[in-house]
């Protein structure tokens, strides 16, 4: 076996690049996949690193990472509806020139202000409930903050957008306010909002998947930005949920897809483009895109909940033209610098707030003076990894590539020669081997008791097997510095055995439609021959290990046996009753309780609440199942239903953002329907 121990698990240090002005980077640590490596530098103070995969820039850090360079300014009490608390999720944040940090506390339907030092928030905008009068709000997401200290609030519920000059007891509606729609002097659920010095009105305008730009007394708004359908085109977008300007009025806009992060980026728009290009993200660099702010020379800060892989939430830098984002709050899973899909990001005097708005109520200031470059990264992929270091003094190193591989992957194992796996007839000799991807795994096989060994080659082996082999596993797994993989098994046999059982009821329902009957499969290059009694009818899966039987009515036995090139084995049977009671008659079957024609969940997206619409013929009963994309069952409830349409609300506020499917079952039938989170 050839071996590469250049990079073998316990310490790797290596400096390979020194530039004239005398800095180096290096790095070390154990070289596999979610094990944490460490750049370590000489030539002075930092400015940043960033770690590539390759050419791609995988992670960055910014002078902002220490223990002194964060405080909490707002929150931090829990959610609640306390002066001191915000609701469960906050939505966006706005801090003037003073450092008063404004949130818009969302479920609590209100603006909170908090004073620099403060113990607690003053309600400054909303806070008399839900609703739609000039005093009130109904789920406020956004707000945005001018230089004369006027607040206007994305009023999402109510469609407008809401202006409070600073001490009014009620705000005026700037846009909006015509109802929920598609017109120009409507919105559909309007979330991200800003305001520039003359008083113009941008609104991300999630729904119509657009930006309207409304000018001071306007009665409708003109679309700025999208506007061309739902898509990811260049001149369109998905969901836009946040926008902002930068000091030549290019627009910013944070567009997320909820089914792919892939498509989750920032685009922005030049004054009077047809079209957007992308300055962040859309190649899988964000998680679930969340919240921007643009500073006034373009330099762009985005707030996201990690990347695949990485599940861990951030804010990012991104300066002009570099397309790189590097990590200047978050980005970590424990210590000092936690956060949970933060909702909100300002800049006030050189720091940085983030609002921690969903699972850590919360807003926190960082201030990069305070802080030192975070050399930590864990790598969530194998591949060739480098690190570029930038020092104050204006030097720059890069280290030479380090490869990171992974546990070796479960391996696949193959005959040398067609019809080794699984039908070795005659005994004699057989070869196996399996896909070996490098240089640094060993395999260990485990062969059948009844076989010898003749040649082991590492990631291949020959063995010698008896005459009248009848059955028996073989089995590789890898083994390498960062741990040991899977195993791979095959079952080896001559003749086939007589099947162990037969799984399936042993009473049924005359005429019973969809009766399913299995055998454990010991071998994919089996053929499993079925019979079934007169009357029934094998509807499918003949030749299968499973087959589908539509009953008749009379009782009578199952049976099938296993051939394949070496032979058919005895046959196994397993006698079946009738059951007493009501026949299930085909016509039953055709009229089945649900209809999908109707069939929907609403609000999807949905935020705290969803219900699950469709209508029924009859009385009846269902399963409600509500499971993520990895099928991890969250809800299962019964739920009796009336004839008619049917309506069932279900709780969904504590779930994460993203995709979940709802699964509704009775006895004849299962209706499949996908549920967003925001």
């Amino acid at each position: 076996m050839k071996k590469n121990l250049l990079f073998t698990g316990l310490s790797l240090f290596l400096i390979f690049y020194t530039n004239a002005q005398n800095c180096s980077v290096a790095i070390s640590g154990t070289s596999c996949v979610r094990s944490q490596l460490t750049a370590t530098t000489t030539g002075g103070a930092l400015s940043s690193l960033n770690w590539y995969a390759s050419t791609v820039n995988v992670f960055g850090a910014d002078t902002v990472s220490s223990p002194n360079s964060i405080a909490v300014v707002a929150g931090n009490h829990s959610s609640g509806n306390g002066s001191n608390q915000f609701g469960f999720p906050a939505g966006g944040i706005a801090v003037d020139a003073a450092g008063n940090v404004y949130v818009a506390d969302a479920e609590n339907n209100r603006i909170q202000k908090w004073a620099p030092g403060a113990a607690e928030g003053v309600t400054v905008a909303g806070g008399h409930g839900a609703g739609n009068a000039a005093n009130q709000l109904n789920r406020p997401k956004d707000v945005f903050v001018d230089g004369a200290g006027n607040l206007y609030i994305a009023d999402e519920n109510n469609e407008r957008i809401q202006k409070w000059s600073p001490g009014a007891s009620s705000g005026v509606t700037v846009a909006g306010g015509n109802g929920g729609g598609s017109g120009a002097d409507q919105f559909n659920a309007p979330e991200g909002v800003y305001a520039d010095e003359q008083g113009n009105v941008y609104v991300a305008d999630k729904y119509n998947y657009r930006v309207q730009k409304w000018a001071p007394g306007a009665t409708s708004g003109v679309t700025v930005a999208g506007g061309n359908g739902f898509g990811t085109g260049a001149n369109q977008f998905n969901y836009p949920v946040d926008v902002y300007l930068d000091a030549a009025k290019n627009i910013y806009v944070a567009d997320i897809n909820t089914e792919s992060s892939d498509y989750h980026r920032v685009q922005r728009w030049a004054p009077g483009a047809v079209s957007g290009i992308t300055v962040a993200g859309g190649s899988g660099q964000f998680g679930y895109l969340l919240a921007i702010y643009v500073s006034p020379d373009g330099t762009l800060y985005t707030t996201d909940n990690g990347v695949s892989g990485t599940p861990v939430s951030r804010v990012q830098k991104w300066l002009p033209g570099t397309g790189v984002g590097a990590t200047v709050a978050g980005g970590h899973s424990s210590g000092w610098d936690v956060l949970s899909y933060p909702t909100g990001v300002a800049l006030s005097n050189g720091a940085i707030y983030v609002l921690d708005g969903t699972y850590n109520p919360r807003v926190q200031k960082y201030i990069p003076s305070n802080g030192v470059v975070d050399n930590k990264f864990i790598p969530a992929q194998t591949g060739s990894y480098t690190v570029k270091a930038v020092f104050k003094s204006g030097c720059t190193a890069q280290s030479s590539a380090v490869a990171v591989n992974a546990i070796p992957a479960r391996p696949q194992i193959y005959p040398v020669q067609p019809g080794g796996r699984g039908n070795l007839c005659e005994g004699g000799i057989d070869s196996f081997y399996v896909f070996a991807w490098d240089d640094i795994t060993n395999y260990a096989w485990k062969i059948p008791a009844s076989c010898s060994l003749v040649a082991n080659k590492n990631d291949s082996i020959i063995i010698s097997v008896p005459a009248g082999f009848s059955r028996g596993l073989l089995a590789a797994r890898g083994t390498n510095y960062c741990g040991t993989g899977a195993a791979d098994s095959v079952q080896l046999q001559g003749k086939p055995s007589m099947p162990a059982r037969i799984a399936g009821p042993q009473k049924v329902f005359a005429n019973q439609t969809n009766v399913t009957y299995s055998v454990n499969d010991n071998n994919h290059n089996n053929v499993y021959n079925w019979a079934v009694p007169a009357g029934a009818v094998i509807a499918s899966g003949q030749g299968t290990a499973s087959i589908t039987v539509n009953w008749g009515v009379s009782a009578g036995s199952i049976s099938v046996n296993a051939s394949n090139a070496c032979g058919t084995s005895a046959r196994k049977i397993l006698n079946v009753g009738i059951k007493p009671g009501i026949s299930i008659i085909t016509s039953d079957v055709a009229e089945l309780p649900i209809s999908s024609n109707n069939a929907q969940v609403f609000p999807n997206p949905a935020r705290t609440t969803a219900t699950i619409s469709f209508y029924t013929k009859q009385q009846s009963a269902c399963r409600i199942e509500v499971l993520d994309l990895n099928g991890k069952l969250l809800l299962r409830k019964a739920v009796s239903l009336s004839a008619g349409t049917n309506s069932i609300p279900i709780d969904v506020s504590r779930y994460n953002a993203g995709m979940y499917i709802i699964n509704v079952m009775t006895r004849q039938e299962k209706l499949q329907l996908k549920m967003f989170k925001e």
